[in-house]
């Protein structure tokens, strides 16, 4: 049999070859060449997209964030004893409560009484004493249980009334005493009416440290200050705020922070009935309860001078600042902890929009309400999309008064109340010069 000639099998690969590059061709071109209804089309801006959000009613806050920790609006420090002096036994204990009229050491082997006062005690107290030393021991004495008063003793001799009292309060401690005859300052140290809480004491016997221990006055609280050691600016008294930990609204209390500085305790002063003045050292071991000063240490000077033995410090005022004051719950743990404070706040079941949401026209601001009800799919508080294919929905312009203004939240008021509603779906993003009417965002 004769084979097929070649030439023809060339001649059906050419075609194919030809067909196929015609039919690209013509692909090609019906892509590339548009008609000039297509090119007017092509020309135009995509679909805008209707971005709303709803709108809510609540309560909008704006507030700040408070670092606290546990203290005392104001801490003391108490001295008891003179340099070279020994602390025999101690009763402070830190974190217990220093209690008028409580023994707080023993120094050379005598009570150290806290009685309540202003100011230290300079000298020793005799039976014909009188002074601004001796009014305060008699009101204290008095506060404490041991004494009657009037109130018309004030600038008069101490008498036997006020010795013996003294001599009670200590026989209820424990310790003997005989017809005292004076009242030894190195055996008083002044604390406030309510005492307080011990921060620091020196707990074992042994030389008389400076100061003996340092003190809280009144309750415990949490003060609370910004990040930069300072009230926030808008924080005021009456406000509210929240503890990390405790699910409570807290009223703000805004208080004074002072510690106050350890005053030198170098010696007693005693004063003689004639006016003239001795020096002593305080008592010496051993030395009878109601005794004289025995030693002869050279001494400090009287009130003007400075303090005595022992007594709230008050040499001068230390650091001061004010301070956010929370109260503390007894029987709290925690020492520090993060707070919340509202400083400014919209009225209750307010209405309220996104920033974006306002606008104004002709000199009012307006939101735009979406009309035909809620969007479908809408999540309150957020933005909402009526997808990318469709077409603006028609929106009314609903005048309103703006409010508090908080991370981007607004509290509004609608001129007309029924303009507005919870649920409602306000335009938060789209071309103001394509609503009617002039202005903008």
């Amino acid at each position: 049999m004769a084979s097929r000639p070649q030439g023809g099998r060339w001649r059906v690969l050419a075609a194919g070859v030809i067909l196929a590059a015609v039919t690209a061709g013509t692909w090609f071109t019906a892509q590339s060449v548009q008609s000039p209804e297509q090119r007017r089309q092509a020309a135009q801006p995509p679909e805008r997209t209707q971005l709303t959000a709803a709108v809510e009613r609540g309560v909008i806050q704006e507030k700040v964030q408070l670092t606290c920790r546990a203290g005392h609006l104001a801490t003391a420090e108490l001295s008891v004893g003179t340099p070279g002096q020994v602390v025999t036994r101690s009763f402070a204990k830190t974190g217990q409560r220093v209690v008028p009229g409580s023994v707080i050491a023993e120094v050379q082997g005598r009570p150290v009484f806290a009685v309540p006062g202003e100011f230290p005690y300079y000298r020793d107290i005799g039976i014909k004493d009188a002074g601004p030393d001796v009014d305060q021991l008699r009101r204290a004495l008095a506060r404490l249980g041991y004494l009657y008063v009037s109130g018309r003793e004030g600038g008069t001799p101490a008498g036997k009334p006020v010795l013996d009292a003294f001599a009670r309060m200590a026989g209820r401690a424990g310790y003997a005493v005989k017809e005292a005859e004076q009242v030894p300052a190195s055996m008083l140290v002044t604390v406030p009416p309510l005492g307080g809480t011990y921060l620091t004491a020196q707990e074992e016997p042994g030389p008389a440290a400076a100061p003996f221990a340092s003190f809280g006055l009144g309750e415990e609280s949490w003060l609370c200050t910004g990040s930069d050691g300072t009230v926030p600016v808008g924080v005021a008294e009456g406000q509210t705020a929240r503890l990390s930990h405790v699910q409570e609204d807290l009223r703000i209390v805004l208080g004074r922070e002072e510690r106050r500085e350890a005053g030198s305790a170098a010696g007693v002063q005693s004063v003689s009935e004639g006016g003239s003045t001795g020096h002593g050292a305080g008592s010496g071991a051993g030395a009878p309860v109601g005794g004289g000063a025995a030693g002869g240490g050279q001494g400090v000077s009287g009130p003007s001078g400075g303090p005595g033995v022992g007594g709230v410090a008050s040499k001068g005022q230390g650091a001061s600042k004010t301070v956010v004051v929370l109260p503390r719950r007894a029987g709290e743990k925690l020492t520090h902890a993060q707070a919340e404070a509202v400083v400014k706040a919209g009225p209750p079941g307010s209405l309220i929009v996104p920033a974006s949401a306002l606008w104004t026209q002709d000199g009012r601001t307006v939101v735009s309400v979406v009309e035909q009800g809620k969007r479908d799919g809408a999540a309150a508080g957020g933005p909402s999309t009526s997808g990318a294919s469709a077409s603006p929905r028609p929106v009314r312009t609903v005048p309103v008064k703006p409010g508090l203004a908080v991370y981007g939240r607004t509290v509004v008021t609608p001129e007309d109340p029924a303009a507005l509603a919870e649920g409602d779906q306000v335009v938060v993003s789209e071309d103001p010069s394509s609503r009617r009417g002039t202005g903008g965002r």
